[in-house]
């Protein structure tokens, strides 16, 4: 009976521009959940050459290599296989990070902490915070969710 009903449900929705009722009707936009944050940096891209990241969520964390050429700042993508995380230049010496999360299963609320340290391990920056997750299903309803937040 499902296939029957999926089977009608391709036949209308090809012949239909709106999904016919009880079927779903989703679009192929790409879902990535992000928590986006900023973290200023006590002597501004001077002190980034060399420099680590370390990001964590909860009490799993990542490390990554920060490299800076001229006014670019950028990140070595590096993960743990439950997120990724990216980086780039920030307004007055700042850098902004995306962390990229690959499962979808997610709490009401977690921590994020990320430490940036300079060539010689000294702390030059953090930033800690509780993301609350805005859920949202950009590709229709019923077709899956989308975490993002910000700290």
């Amino acid at each position: 009976m499902k296939a029957a009903i999926a089977i009608a449900c391709l036949s209308l929705g090809a012949a239909l521009t709106s999904a016919a009722p009880g079927c779903l009707s989703c679009t192929d936009v790409g879902c990535g959940s992000t928590i986006d944050t900023t973290v200023s940096v006590d002597g501004g891209f001077e002190v980034l050459e060399g420099a680590t990241a370390r990001v964590c969520r909860g009490n799993r964390c990542v490390k990554t290599d920060i490299s800076v050429e001229a006014a670019n700042v950028s990140c070595k993508n590096s993960g743990n296989g439950e997120f990724f995380v990216s980086c780039g230049a920030g307004a007055d010496g700042a850098i902004k990070f995306a962390i990229m999360l690959v499962d979808q299963d997610v709490d009401d609320e977690e921590d994020y902490v990320i430490t940036v340290s300079d060539v010689e391990g000294e702390e030059v920056g953090t930033s800690a915070g509780t993301v609350e997750y805005e859920k949202t299903e950009i590709n229709g309803p019923g077709c899956g969710y989308c975490y993002s937040g910000s700290f």
